[in-house]
Formats: C-alpha cells, sequence, structure tokens
C-alpha cells in the first residue's frame, strides 16, 4: 500500500512539474527533446492515478490524461462552449442548466464552472466509462452544481450499445467486442428519477456516437429547444459505425435551422442554414484523408429556429477569448 502511494505521489510530482515547464519546452529544439522524453517516460512507465489540478481545482486523473496539455497547448480550446453558455444564459436571462454529455473526468464541467459560475445553475455531467466516472464523482463531490450521471447513451431505452474502450488515455470510444445496456437521454433525464425540470444547453462529445445521442433526445429537444454543441469526428463516426449526417439529421427534423461550425482547436469555421449533404461529405473526406491535418474533425453549434441567438457575437467570441481560467 505503501509502495502505491509514493509511487503516486512520485508520479504527481512529475506530471505538475511538466505542467509547471510547459512554456520552455518551445524555447528550443532541446528543451522541447527533454520535456517530450520525460513526458514519453513517465506516461509508460505508470498508468495509475495522480493528483493534480484543473481550472484550480483539486482533481485525481489518470497518469498522463489529455486535457492539461491539451488546453495550454491551444488557448481557444473549449471556447465556442464557454461563448454558447454565456450566451445561452444571456438570451435566458437566468442561470442555465447545462448537460454535459462525455464529461470524462469533469474538466469541462470545471472549465465552465471557472469562467462563467454566474451564468450556470446546474450541470448534468453524464459518462459511461467506469474508470473516468470514478474520477468525476471524486473531482466534483464539492461543487454543489455538478451533478455527476453514470449512465452509456444511445437512440433507443434497453438496448445494447458497443462497450467503451480507451482509444488513449483522454477519451473513451464505444467500440468494444462486449455489448452493455444503453439508455436515451430522454429516459435518463425526463423518464426516470431525475425529472430534469429544465435544460438550456447540451454538450455531447461521445467519440462518434453524437448522432445517437441526439436521436435519443428529441424529447427534450421539442420540449425545452436548448442550444446544442456536438463533435462532429468522421474518423471516429466511420470506426463506430455511424452516420455523419444522422446528427444534423435529427436536428433539423426538430427544428434546429442554424448551424455554426469550429475547428477542432475552438476556431471559428463558417455558419451553415442549409446542411447540404455534398458539402458535409466533401468536408468529411478532408477529415478522413488526414492530409490536411492529423485528426481533423470539428465542433458544431445547433441553434433552434425559435432561438435568437446573436450568432455573429458568438463567432466571435469575445467573452471566451477574455475567459479568466484557460486550464
Amino acid at each position: 500500500m505503501n509502495a502505491f502511494y509514493n509511487k503516486k505521489k512520485f508520479y504527481s510530482i512529475i506530471f505538475n512539474l511538466l505542467l509547471k515547464t510547459f512554456p520552455i519546452k518551445e524555447k528550443n529544439k532541446i528543451c522541447r527533446i527533454i520535456w517530450q522524453r520525460t513526458a514519453d517516460h513517465s506516461f509508460k512507465k505508470y498508468k495509475g492515478p495522480i493528483n493534480a489540478a484543473i481550472h484550480g481545482y483539486p482533481v485525481e486523473i489518470s497518469n498522463g490524461y489529455t486535457y492539461p496539455v491539451t488546453s495550454r497547448s491551444y488557448k481557444t480550446f473549449n471556447n465556442p462552449l464557454l461563448e454558447l453558455a454565456n450566451l445561452t444564459a444571456e438570451i435566458k436571462k437566468t442561470p442555465i442548466c447545462i448537460v454535459d454529455i462525455g464529461s470524462a473526468v469533469g474538466d469541462t464541467a470545471l472549465f465552465l464552472i471557472a469562467n462563467a459560475d454566474k451564468q450556470i445553475d446546474k450541470i448534468y455531467c453524464i459518462d459511461g466509462d467506469s474508470e473516468f466516472f470514478n474520477y468525476l464523482i471524486h473531482n466534483v463531490k464539492n461543487i454543489k452544481k455538478i451533478n455527476p450521471l453514470k449512465a452509456l447513451l444511445s437512440d433507443g431505452d434497453r438496448q445494447k450499445e458497443a462497450a467503451l474502450i480507451r482509444i488513449h488515455l483522454g477519451t473513451a470510444s464505444a467500440q468494444g467486442e462486449l455489448l452493455e445496456d444503453a439508455i436515451t437521454l430522454d429516459g435518463l433525464l425526463l423518464d426516470s428519477n431525475a425529472r430534469v425540470s429544465q435544460i438550456d444547453l447540451i454538450k455531447v462529445d461521445v467519440d462518434g456516437f453524437d448522432g445517437k445521442v441526439l436521436a435519443g433526445s428529441t424529447k427534450i429537444l421539442m420540449k425545452f429547444k436548448p442550444t446544442i454543441i456536438f463533435e462532429w469526428h468522421p474518423v471516429l463516426y466511420n470506426n463506430t459505425k455511424n452516420d455523419i449526417h444522422r446528427p444534423f439529421q435529427i436536428l433539423q427534423e426538430n427544428g434546429y435551422s442554424k448551424f455554426v461550425w469550429f475547428d477542432k482547436y475552438g476556431n471559428f469555421s463558417h455558419f451553415d442554414n442549409t446542411h447540404s449533404r455534398e458539402d458535409t461529405e466533401r468536408m468529411a473526406q478532408v477529415c478522413m484523408n488526414g492530409r490536411h491535418e492529423f485528426d481533423w474533425h470539428y465542433d458544431v453549434i445547433a441553434i433552434h429556429k425559435e432561438t435568437e441567438l446573436p450568432l455573429v457575437k458568438l463567432a466571435e467570441m469575445q467573452y471566451a477569448k477574455n475567459k479568466r481560467s484557460m486550464f
């Protein structure tokens, strides 16, 4: 037992030292090599839990969990979500209820609380991966606004879906050989004991299952007309045998007519009010080919036709660009 805690403490020190020295690694080639080799050696030798901080909150995560490095690498990372939360609260004129699907260890919820606490009433954090969920419960246990729920979501209740497997330390995808019980978001939040009375914003990041999750949320979409942000990642849609058009189809069928696209770093890309299948397939080909940039994908914001949210202001992201906490 002591050996485990000593190892955890040692690799926690290494991980946090890597984060602290992150800015100097780009100064020259030697710094980059030393930093990267130290990181690679540490993550290879130990894959257990460590103590760190995310957006000022003490957390426990697995050694090498990607969010702390990603958020330091890209200043615009998650900006579209933050701007959407701020503008949704602005038009609602009241603190909002957010559903964070694919919440992993709680980093996105902590990001929102750190940067938009006054705009938020409650965040429901949903994840189906047992390891992530255990970290999630630990990391948000003292934050009353965050409510963790363990569930594997799909487009039908009482059906089986592929088990979540780790495709890297920062994410889990439904590509396993075993099957697990799944539930719809409607079933989880409306038809169960949760009985959620208001949903204003839904964030979906489930590695290719986004269309299925939205298809299981139609009661919520019709009843609350929440603003939506989902990941559009054609490679993962292909790997999980899901349709790249399905998220748009489901949303359009439920009254969503305005789409705003952002690249994987959080930079504005373009507006889309028509969802051309031909253009979408071209964009998917760029992502699938991997020649434009490795792991290229998008985050897409969808707005209901009855929601008057300022799209240009959303694209400009002035609130998010001035966020208090980057990581």
